[in-house]
């Protein structure tokens, strides 16, 4: 089970920069500044929420996907309709993680790896009427490959969710809200004797007179191997016990504040409005499909590699490391751009043949486009100009952060 402590990679909905913009400034510069690798799932999305509709990472090479149907949205007809529409499974898949699929109703904030257990509120059952209450657990158990620990449902919570309770600690630890202590003790026993059939309980502490009904917020902190960023409330005392507390649990991660009541106040934190997950790949999956075929015209058009303007794009093929920017990939396409224009300019019933056409470049380098192989030059100007407009998604539209 790949759980947060193990994760390297975050992705976040490209609303939350709109709707949150203090939210997305801090955690954009903390994870710029620490060179965390970062992006945004697609374009144009109506919520900032993210974590509900993405599937489940139990293995570098597994991800489980599962049905997203948010009952508590039922009563918000065009929420719901546009919530249908967040379909993890066809985003996953377009990003090439490989992916299993499960057949049940779930949310992904109901979701709490701990090790070699799952835990989660029981609202499962009843977002799955449809199935007993044996046969969800053995579609669970089989698909996250794991022990499932059902805390009993906080109404309140109409989410249901169970990382606004508890947070893995690791070494078989579990932290657990200060909300239900403060608020509902006979709750926070419930849920304490349940979770110490397996799991070392540690209680987030509120030494607060005047307790905030927000401080569930604590828990639903956003955990990767090198940063834990922490929900604050704008509350000095409470923020800084927060924080506090957190960092004596995980001592040798960097634990750091993020102002987050833009989503707080909507019911959400920082665990919500993002999806990390273990990626050790240099390469963006989004990428991979292009590398073999650029390696495959470079082997049939070496003139491509005597420009300086199509280098970058060229010999990231052969070193993804170094990506090219997105000045140099303008440039490219204008190249590319070119390439295509003259190649299908040959092809055209109305071309008067020549024997070739030389095509000059702005750097000095020539490509030499001929009647026999124009067809082969319209193929390869697509490919480069596909692979350029991704890169360029990734680094401009999607604002994804190419560092290591």
């Amino acid at each position: 089970m790949i759980t947060d402590n193990q994760t390297n990679k975050i992705y976040f909905s490209p609303a939350l920069e709109r709707d949150c913009p203090r939210l997305w400034e801090s955690i954009h510069k903390a994870l710029v500044d620490r060179k965390i690798r970062h992006g945004l799932l697609m374009k144009n999305p109506r919520y900032f929420w993210c974590r509900d509709y993405m599937p489940i990472q139990i293995a570098e090479d597994n991800y489980v996907a599962y049905h997203f149907r948010p009952d508590y949205l039922l009563k918000e007809k065009d929420k719901y309709d546009y919530a249908l529409k967040c379909d993890g499974y066809e985003i996953c898949k377009a990003m090439n993680y490989p992916m299993t699929e499960m057949d049940l109703v779930l949310d992904g904030g109901n979701v709490v790896k701990c090790g070699d257990t799952i835990v989660m509120t029981d609202k499962v059952f009843r977002e799955n009427p449809d199935k007993s209450r044996v046969e969800v657990e053995r579609i669970l158990h089989e698909k996250f490959q794991s022990d499932i620990f059902f805390l009993p449902w906080d109404t309140e919570d109409y989410c249901g969710h169970s990382d606004g309770m508890v947070h893995y600690a690791g070494e078989g630890r579990i932290l657990v809200s200060s909300y239900y202590y403060d608020f509902y003790p006979g709750f926070a026993k419930e849920i304490e004797k349940i979770l110490e059939k397996k799991f070392d309980v540690i209680r987030l502490k509120s030494n607060i007179k005047l307790k905030n009904r927000n401080n569930w917020a604590y828990i639903n902190f956003l955990q990767t191997e090198k940063l834990i960023m922490v929900p604050l409330l704008d509350i000095e005392e409470e923020d800084a016990l927060a924080i506090e507390q957190i960092s004596n649990v995980f001592p040798d991660v960097e634990v750091i504040g993020i102002p987050a009541l833009e989503a707080v106040n909507d019911d959400g934190a920082l665990n919500c409005v993002s999806w990390n997950i273990k990626d050790n790949g240099t390469l963006p999956r989004e990428l991979e499909d292009f590398i073999n075929p650029i390696k495959q015209l470079i082997r049939e058009f070496p003139e491509l590699m005597n420009g300086n303007i199509m280098k970058p794009i060229i010999q990231f093929a052969d070193d993804t490391t170094r990506y090219p920017s997105p000045k140099e990939i303008e440039k490219a396409k204008h190249v590319v751009d070119s390439i295509l224009r003259h190649a299908e300019s040959m092809l055209s019933p109305s071309f008067i043949p020549e024997s070739s056409r030389r095509l000059a470049l702005s750097d000095g380098s020539v490509m030499e486009i001929t009647n026999d192989n124009a067809n082969k030059w319209v193929n390869a100007a697509g490919i480069l100009r596909a692979f350029s407009d991704r890169l360029q998604y990734l680094e401009t539209d999607l604002k994804f952060e190419f560092v290591e």
